[in-house]
């Protein structure tokens, strides 16, 4: 077939070229290579060996071969941290247990995966360097350290309360984005913002001043969250977003309803 016909340069501009975002953790372990020919092919290869199972040696550079790592978490080191989760579960299920909050945590979670998949499909429409920079900056860094990482921890901080040890985890379930509601990023924020309010709402205070439920460390938690989604771009306008949701407003959720619950 020949290097010509194999390699399509009119793809080149539409790679993750080094500099446009990412950077390794480790900066002896390999980085972004644009593919260009059967020499820059090989060398990516390499990376992708090295970084995968390590070659002759359990490290990469300086950091571990991923086999490696994925076969000390079967075999159960105590070097990690482990959560009884259920197996297989489902952002729907949550609300038919009537775990109001978990729910809407998932639910958000779901549809925060979602845009990430949405993002990384429009990096492969542009080809300007510097807009496509700005969205991995302001988008996937976001939505994988700033969003989902979090929301994934705070999921597997809450129990199911089905007299087990049981808490909750991140479904990665399939969010489907409605047409006629906005944009996939609105319907992203509407889904954070009834997350926090859904808190809110058993966290306020009684006519007589008394806490009925003590939910403050779960919204801190959400706080930062909601910062970093207001950091974000929306793809198909590429503007920010406006009305930022404040603490303050946060004030008026036990008048609000909740979507999946009466």
């Amino acid at each position: 077939m020949g290097e010509e016909k194999l390699f399509q340069h009119e793809s080149l501009p539409y790679q993750f070229a080094p500099g446009i975002g990412y950077q390794p953790r480790i900066q002896n372990a390999g980085g972004s290579i644009v593919v260009k020919d059967l020499q820059t092919s090989l060398e990516a290869l390499d990376v992708i060996v090295e970084e995968g199972e390590g070659r002759d040696s359990e490290f990469a550079g300086d950091e571990r071969a991923h086999y490696f790592v994925f076969k000390d978490l079967m075999e159960g080191s105590l070097t990690w941290e482990v959560y009884n989760v259920p197996e297989d579960p489902t952002t729907e299920w949550y609300a038919e247990l009537g775990l109001r909050q978990i729910y809407h945590v998932s639910r958000t979670f779901d549809a925060a995966y979602c845009y990430l998949l949405l993002t990384i499909e429009k990096l492969w429409t542009m080809s300007e360097e510097e807009e496509r920079r700005k969205l991995v900056l302001a988008n996937m860094y976001s939505l994988m350290l700033g969003i989902l990482a979090p929301l994934a921890k705070l999921l597997v901080t809450q129990p199911l309360n089905d007299g087990t040890d049981r808490v909750a985890a991140p479904c990665f379930c399939w969010y489907d984005f409605k047409t006629g509601q906005g944009t996939p990023f609105k319907q992203l924020r509407a889904e954070m913002k009834a997350t926090m309010l859904s808190y809110v709402q058993v966290a306020a205070e009684t006519d007589d001043q008394v806490i009925e439920h003590d939910f403050g460390n779960q919204i801190e938690t959400l706080l930062p969250i909601q910062t970093a989604l207001d950091n974000m771009i929306d793809i198909d306008t590429y503007e920010p977003p406006t009305g930022k949701i404040t603490r303050k407003g946060l004030n008026v959720a036990h008048t609000q309803g909740f979507k999946g619950f009466a």
